[in-house]
């Protein structure tokens, strides 16, 4: 018994009742899980049974959509709420309907047995709804045609979302169902009014609306962390560069248009907060700048000095040169790389090493370097003549020692004559 009434009510499409939606949702659960319990007990079951037939014993089937009583929009990602056109409210051009006026029908190709016909230029169908969810939304139309120029333009009395215009038509004199699939992208929830209206060349029968909530609402919040983040940064004027300060300040600028967008997806929300992030990354501290310009001015210096410092640190110095100056020709500055570059160049400068010079050898403690000898030439004579030989005067140190020896010996000559005389 509990098999059959399940299957019966199993897939019933609650929004076609005014009433008991949830508690006959409830019920199907709790038969499907005792269903696929071989083990349930025979109260369990009996339970069952009774609270499934209690529900659709409640269950009233609506007219039509009203303010009250609303369709559903779905509110999990991948669930479908089914919209059937009969309930919806006609609105009919009693001008321009040629006779065909707009109305309910029925036939047996429709999912309920019934679908609205002759929505006709001038006539439009009304649905109040509810939307739980902000996000974007599928909707799959089945319908019958006779024109492939049949549509209608889809909106929202409160611009919920944007109307657009939907082509739906068939050259098979309506013998066959079609569908015809677009999206909707709701940007408030809340209560609303779905507009259906034909075109010039009128709608097609519309049996109904499959819902299917595509994409799940858009959760903002990081994107607006991330902006207030970055405007905190803007306040700093006496630590960062003007310029990086700038760049900031445009691409806050950026952010704040795209999280109040209503095209915002995901990617370009993750998107956004990283372009904020590099913006923030490419914030210069003023002090470091400067301190990198006045280094690279001294190291610009020493790198000339090639008679003091060894060639092997000079080359490392030059090297980091280099690159000090590539980084600030660059349109905009990372402040990492700012670091990187200032340490390197410092550490170049500071691991200069000098060129070592020899000592000569000191000389030991009461150690004097003896004197050479004074080396005496004697004279040279010439057996061959009878002059006395000349007195060589190339050697002024022999001449003097020469002079004072003879001074010597006259004084002692002197003396000696002295005291014999005395005697």
């Amino acid at each position: 018994a509990l098999q059959s009434l399940f299957d019966t009510y199993n897939g019933i499409n609650a929004e076609n009742y005014l009433n008991g939606t949830a508690q006959i949702k409830a019920a199907l659960i709790t038969a499907k899980e005792i269903l696929n319990d071989e083990n349930a007990s025979v109260d369990a079951i009996a339970q069952a049974y009774i609270m499934l037939d209690t529900a659709t014993s409640a269950l009233i089937e609506r007219t039509n959509f009203t303010e009250d009583s609303p369709f559903n929009f779905p509110d999990a990602q991948g669930e479908t709420n089914v919209l059937e056109a009969e309930y919806a409210n006609l609105f009919n051009d009693t001008a321009g309907d040629a006779g065909y006026p707009l109305q309910i029908s029925s036939s047996d190709w429709a999912s309920n047995g019934k679908f609205v016909n002759c929505l006709n230029n001038g006539d439009y169908i009304t649905v109040p709804y509810t939307a739980a969810s902000t996000g974007t939304y599928t909707f799959t139309i089945t319908y019958r045609s006779g024109d492939s120029k049949n549509g209608f333009t889809i909106s929202e009395a409160n611009n919920n979302f944007a109307s657009q215009a939907v082509t739906a038509g068939a050259d098979d004199r309506a013998q066959n169902t079609h569908t015809a699939t677009f999206e909707v992208e709701v940007i408030k929830t809340g209560a609303g009014v779905i507009t259906v209206s034909a075109n010039q060349f009128g709608a097609p029968q519309i049996d109904k609306f499959d819902i299917t909530l595509k994409q799940p609402p858009l959760d903002r919040t990081p994107l607006d962390e991330a902006i207030k983040a970055a405007e905190a940064y803007l306040t700093q004027s006496n630590v960062y560069t003007a310029d990086s300060l700038e760049e900031l300040a445009t691409q806050i600028k950026v952010a704040k248009n795209a999280y109040e967008g209503t095209e915002l997806s995901l990617e370009e929300l993750t998107n956004q907060i990283t372009l904020l992030d590099n913006a923030i990354a490419k914030l210069i501290v003023e002090e470091d700048l400067d301190n990198l310009y006045n280094q690279l001015a001294l190291a610009t210096k020493l790198v000339k000095k090639t008679d003091v410092y060894t060639s092997a640190s000079l080359t490392l110095l030059d090297e980091a040169i280099t690159t000090a100056k590539n980084f600030l020709l660059l349109d905009s500055y990372n402040q990492v790389d700012l670091e990187k570059i200032l340490a390197q160049l410092i550490e170049c400068i500071s691991g200069l090493e000098k060129i070592e010079i020899a000592d000569p050898k000191p000389e030991g403690p009461g150690q004097i370097e003896p004197e050479a000898p004074i080396e005496i030439t004697p004279p040279q004579t010439d057996n061959n003549s009878n002059e006395a030989p000349a007195v060589d005067t190339g050697d002024e140190m022999n001449l003097a020692l020469l002079s004072g020896m003879l001074l010597l010996s006259g004084i002692s000559w002197i003396m000696i004559r002295k005291k014999a005389k005395q005697n």
